[in-house]
Order: structure tokens, then C-alpha cells, then sequence
């Protein structure tokens, strides 16, 4: 019988300290882990006042040190760009490394600051070259990353997002409201702007039809003036964050679920909802051209294009067969594609041959 592996995730998002995908996931595979392995979490100091370029408190890389110290991890595997600075308390160590990346430093002009993106992209490239794996959580990141970075073709891997088993319990194909959501965080690159134009026109279509955003983040109040700009305030939910389950229940309510994202390198918010059973209408980009076939287990639209989102969310309002039909298939996808155990069991895989290659 093979020893549990020991395991290290060095994350700025986990449990309470969640604010998107990012948490979400790392808490998901955390818990599905500790079925076979021992994961612990080194939660990186994260303070939305303080700007990630400057210099993080030496003491946190001491505790971070004496971690590994204490624990004596099999592995410690970084997930996004912002533990690098704990790079300098790997001296000592000699075990595998893995990075996981969840969103590249892509510069995209969406408010932030030139000398910010140039952090990150010094911060990446630094765990990449490290790493003794290079995980990407679609074909599409990796295709970012190849051409960012050199990265030796042994150590590239993809590994799709899976999604928490509260979501795949939550599904009833009746009884559903008339209800259109959207999710994730409130910032430019969602796109959700683009989701509140949409609902103009959709509730002038379908008068009875409600709509909901779930999220927090820096646009929620500009979010909350165009919707009432546009005289909807009475059609919408706002419920801010959400936990998981809480999360799995709205979606299982709502008949269709947007995802507008003008960049996206994943599409977890998708994934989610197809595994409650919800029809997905989302942007034809990035990663979420690998969780949404188009026409088979949801339908893509064009990238910030607010008429198309409305047309898409309407012909599946009207025709209820179509939206039947997508829902069934969309569930099957979940399970097929995306189940946490399967996810966990991939990470497990590369796990073990990375820690078998190691010189003994």
C-alpha cells in the first residue's frame, strides 16, 4: 500500500478568505484530497488595502520555513503567481514543486496598473521556472503560458477545474423559476455590464422573467446604477457573495445562467452551473470554449455583444424543449468532464510522477 503524499498548497484564497474561482477551487480540491493524501494549506497574507507589488513581511517566509520544517511535505504546489516571494524559503527543501495556473499575467488593460502586471509576470515566470510541473487548468492557459514563458514540454500538464459535489446535488429539471443569472467577480473582465444590457432588452421580451448577480467586487455599485439606470431594480436579485451551497441553490432555481466574460481562461462559474442542470449562454472565448460545446450542453455568443446574449437567453426562454434538451445534456457533461474526484485523481497522477523522477 503506497504512503499518503504529503502535500503543501500555497494559496492567497482558501476558506473564508475566498473572493473567486481561484478559492473556490483550492478549497474543493483541498477537501477532496484529504480522502487519499495529506494536504495542508499555507494561506498567503492578503489584505485588499495593500498593493501586491510590495514587499511581503519577512516573517511570513519564517513561517512558511517552519512549515516545512514541521511538516516535511512530498510536495508543495503553488497556485497562481502570488507566493512567489516564498520561493527564497525553498532552500532547504528537496522535494517536488508544482505550479498550478489559474489566470496567466496576461496584461489586459482592464484597470490595472502597468508596474502591478509586471509584478505578476516577473512572479510567474519565477514558479514556472521553478516548478518541476507546470499546470494549466485548460488548453487555452497553456497556449498563454507557451507563449509567455519557455517551458520544457515534460513539464506542462492540463488539468481541468472540477466542481464541488454540492453542485451536482442541487439539480431539479422542474419546477425551476423564470429566472436568469449571472456569477463571479464584479470587475471588468466578467463582463457583466454586458449581462445587464442583455436583460434590458430581455425584459421588455419576457415580462416575467427575473434576473440575479451574484458576486462582490469593484463594480458592484456601478453595476447597481445602470440597473437602475435602465428602470430594472425591480427585476433584480443582488445577493453579494455566496458560499458553495448557497451558490448551488440559486443556480438549480434559475433556468439559464450568463456567463459574459470578456477574458476567461477557465469558465468555472459554467462548469457549476451546468452540473445543477442550469443552460449556460456564454462568451466565445478562452477556456470556456472548452466547457460550453456550442448547441450541445449550452450555446456561445459573441464576446461583449449584449444583443446576442439577450437573443440566446430568449430562444432558450421560449422554446422549452431546446432548454430540455441543453439542461439534460449539460448535467451529463458535469459528471462526464468535471467531477472533483476525477480532478483530485489527475493532480494525484502527476503527483506520483513527478515524485517517482526525483533522483533517490
Amino acid at each position: 500500500m503506497e504512503i499518503a503524499l504529503k502535500i503543501v498548497h500555497v494559496t492567497a484564497e482558501f476558506s473564508t478568505q475566498i473572493s473567486g474561482g481561484l478559492g473556490t477551487f483550492v478549497d474543493s480540491l483541498f477537501s477532496a484530497q484529504k480522502k487519499i493524501l495529506t494536504p495542508v494549506v499555507f494561506l498567503l497574507h492578503r489584505k485588499p488595502e495593500v498593493k501586491q507589488s510590495k514587499p511581503t513581511p519577512l516573517n511570513e517566509i519564517e513561517k512558511f520555513q517552519q512549515l516545512l520544517s514541521d511538516f516535511d511535505p512530498d510536495i508543495v504546489h503553488f497556485h497562481d503567481w502570488h507566493g512567489a516571494h516564498l520561493l527564497e524559503g525553498l532552500k532547504r527543501y528537496s522535494g517536488v514543486v508544482v505550479f498550478t495556473c489559474h489566470l496567466p499575467s496576461v496584461f489586459n488593460g482592464y484597470g490595472e496598473a502597468l508596474a502591478d502586471y509586471r509584478q505578476r509576470h516577473r512572479s510567474e515566470e519565477s514558479l514556472i521556472s521553478y516548478a518541476d510541473a507546470v499546470i494549466a487548468n485548460s488548453k487555452y492557459t497553456l497556449r498563454q503560458l507557451s507563449a509567455l514563458y519557455s517551458i520544457h514540454p515534460k513539464k506542462k500538464w492540463v488539468v481541468a477545474n472540477g466542481v464541488a459535489d454540492v453542485f451536482y446535488g442541487s439539480c431539479t429539471l422542474v419546477n425551476r423559476e423564470d429566472l436568469v443569472l449571472a456569477a463571479g467577480r464584479l470587475v471588468a473582465q466578467k463582463g457583466i455590464s454586458n449581462f445587464v444590457d442583455a436583460c434590458r432588452l430581455l425584459s421588455e421580451w419576457h415580462p416575467t422573467t427575473k434576473f440575479g448577480i451574484i458576486g462582490e467586487g469593484v463594480l458592484r455599485l456601478p453595476l447597481q446604477s445602470q440597473i437602475e439606470d435602465l428602470g430594472l431594480s425591480d427585476r433584480f436579485e443582488f445577493p453579494g457573495y455566496v458560499n458553495q451551497k448557497q451558490l448551488a441553490y440559486h443556480f438549480s432555481r434559475s433556468k439559464v445562467v450568463v456567463v459574459p466574460s470578456i477574458y476567461e481562461p477557465f469558465g468555472l462559474v459554467a462548469a457549476e452551473a451546468m452540473a445543477c442542470g442550469s443552460c449556460v449562454v456564454a462568451s466565445d472565448t478562452g477556456g470556456l470554449r472548452e466547457v460550453v460545446e456550442h448547441g450541445h450542453n449550452g450555446l456561445l455568443v459573441e464576446v461583449g455583444n449584449a444583443n446576442a446574449i439577450a437573443e440566446a437567453v430568449s430562444h432558450l426562454l421560449s422554446k422549452s424543449e431546446s432548454w430540455t434538451v441543453l439542461s439534460h445534456r449539460s448535467k451529463l457533461s458535469a459528471k462526464e468532464r468535471f467531477l472533483m474526484e476525477d480532478c483530485s485523481s489527475r493532480y494525484l497522477k502527476i503527483y506520483r510522477t513527478i515524485v517517482n523522477e526525483l533522483p533517490k
